[in-house]
């Protein structure tokens, strides 16, 4: 476990560092510990963003890290599910600290696209939460979180649109899935876990929240949202999928439907 000695001298070795780096734009502190919601072995999370090449800077800010703070390097790898960014793996005293290198260009150009369409908010919502939402800037020279925070206001005529289609799709669903409960209850359950993840999706998004996938974010966070329907939406998803749990399920799901409209 990081205590808050640890994790503000380390934040402060980076930030002597990178000062002195001409193309890092941004030093954000982010992941569980930036949110609040951190289990004890959780990781240490930063991001840097830089401009230039992937090849030429990666590999230079790596080894400076490693030279120049108490942080040991380990490796570093390649992800492609939002933006082409590397994540890197360091150990500070036998702790895991990750440190995400972005690109400042393809960044901004992502974050702008957000909410064109359902597919680009869907695909791109978990990391503008843990980047851009919950994260904290430490190091940011050119006032670049600002206008990122702008770019990810909501966008209200997407919001309306995509709450009464998946309000539709939910009233289009729900006669079915309650006639395959009594015939095929493999098909019921499939039915009716999109159901409840299109609950989900619709109560952020009233709610101008961005999901990420973990269950604890999600308790986390219907504890503040409205309508309240905390104590409904934890028994479609605690209680199993149970002949015995059926007819409440349904009927659950009716007076969240009435709820959210």
């Amino acid at each position: 476990m990081f205590s808050k000695k640890e994790i503000k001298t380390l934040s402060n070795e980076l930030v002597s560092l990178l000062k002195k780096i001409d193309y890092v734009d941004l030093f954000c502190f982010h992941g569980s510990r930036a949110a609040g919601r951190a289990a004890k072995d959780s990781d240490l999370d930063y991001y840097i963003l830089f401009r230039g090449n992937f090849k030429k800077r990666i590999p230079k800010l790596f080894d400076l890290i490693g030279k120049e703070t108490s942080l040991d390097k380990k490796d570093y790898f390649l992800k492609n599910d939002f933006v082409d960014f590397y994540g890197t793996h360091f150990v500070l005293q036998g702790k895991k600290v990750s440190i995400h290198f972005l690109e400042a260009n393809s960044f901004e150009k992502y974050l702008k696209s957000l909410f064109k369409n359902e597919k680009m908010f869907n695909k791109y919502q978990p990391f503008v939460k843990g980047w851009i939402v919950e994260a904290i800037p430490l190091y940011d020279p050119k006032n670049l979180f600002i206008k990122f925070k702008k770019y990810v206001k909501f966008d209200i005529k997407f919001q309306k649109e995509a709450i009464n289609k998946k309000l539709n799709l939910i009233k289009l669903m729900l006669p079915y899935a309650e006639k395959e409960a009594r015939k095929n209850l493999y098909i019921f359950y499939h039915n009716l876990n999109c159901i409840i993840n299109l609950i989900i999706d619709i109560l952020y998004l009233k709610n101008k929240s961005f999901q990420i996938s973990y269950f604890k974010a999600l308790k986390n966070d219907i504890k503040k949202f409205k309508p309240n329907i905390e104590k409904e939406l934890l028994y479609l998803i605690e209680k199993p999928n149970k002949e015995k749990y059926l007819k409440n399920k349904i009927s659950i799901i009716k007076r969240i439907v009435k709820k959210l409209k």
